[in-house]
């Protein structure tokens, strides 16, 4: 599975976050806005991106003319700084002071090694190098493993497809956002709609969910508003059905790989639009498994 494009070193809460986008200037996203998306097929055949990227782009992307290219071509047009590109990267966490709401500034004891594969909309640069081109948005989707160092030949990578569609729409969703309101950043973002979860049906894949929380009726004590416990399938249709009032989580966690001293990330998306609704991380744990946990529900609850 050796196909990376570009190994970025990042601000660990800030990229997984969803911070990129608040950091775009002004000017870039209308040139974003101006030019044509050129999205890169992975290298790697079997990847999931390709797999789907090209239904999704056809019924979710309406923010800019787009075209399907693969690696070689990319290498060709990123100095064009009037296109914009849309590729796989990867991202190796570092240790950082600095937190997504500026706040903490001691988050991290030990260094982290942990990677990502992140889903990243960036324009060309004059220069080819992928460094410099000027980044719209990148959005994390997964932990990334390496499948020539994996000692379990039954371990699977974390599984993102079926929810592509939502991440889709989120970046259109940030990206007017940000058109619309230059200066906004990711804390006020989240604050002005985190007071709208309670409208939504929240739908939760088992596998999100702790083994105490593995029924609606359980998750009722602790949250008393609409949860429903779905499928990939179930979750895959109603965001193409563009469902209003219904909500998923894009969770990145190690799932069955055991990482030690890595971070579980979670994320409320509106199925219709992409709206962040809200954001959330904790240290992996006993009693902090990989999951979305009673204290989110609380949380999201008051």
């Amino acid at each position: 599975m050796k196909k990376l494009f570009v190994f970025l070193l990042v601000n660990l809460i800030s990229m997984v976050g969803w911070g990129q986008t608040m950091n775009a200037k002004p000017a870039d996203v209308s040139r974003f806005l101006s030019s044509k998306c050129f999205v890169v097929l992975d290298a790697d055949p079997f990847s999931e991106f390709n797999a789907v990227i090209d239904d999704y782009m056809k019924q979710f992307w309406k923010l800019t003319p787009y075209e399907i290219i693969d690696a070689k071509k990319f290498a060709n047009l990123r100095t064009h700084s009037e296109h914009s590109f849309m590729f796989i990267s990867f991202a190796e966490l570092t240790q950082t002071k600095t937190s997504l709401f500026a706040t903490n500034t001691l988050l991290f004891k030990n260094k982290m090694s942990s990677q990502f594969t992140v889903l990243n909309v960036s324009m060309g640069d004059k220069s080819g190098n992928i460094q410099k081109m000027p980044e719209i948005i990148s959005i994390p989707l997964a932990y990334y493993f390496d499948a020539n160092d994996e000692d379990d030949d039954d371990f699977e990578e974390p599984e993102y497809a079926y929810k592509l569609g939502a991440i889709l729409k989120s970046i259109s969703f940030l990206v007017n956002e940000k058109m619309s309101n230059p200066n906004i950043n990711i804390e006020k973002l989240m604050d002005a709609y985190s007071s709208e979860i309670k409208n939504y049906e929240l739908w939760f894949l088992s596998s999100d969910l702790p083994d105490n929380l593995q029924s609606v009726d359980a998750i009722l004590k602790l949250y008393p508003y609409k949860v429903k416990i779905v499928t990939e399938e179930e979750i895959e249709n109603v965001i193409k059905s563009n469902m209003k009032n219904i909500a998923i989580l894009h969770k990145i966690g190690p799932e069955d790989y055991p990482l030690k001293d890595v971070y579980c990330f979670k994320t409320l998306i509106s199925c219709e639009d992409g709206k962040p609704l809200y954001f959330d991380y904790h240290m992996i744990s006993k009693s902090k498994p990989d999951a979305f946990l009673m204290e989110d529900f609380k949380k999201i609850g008051k």
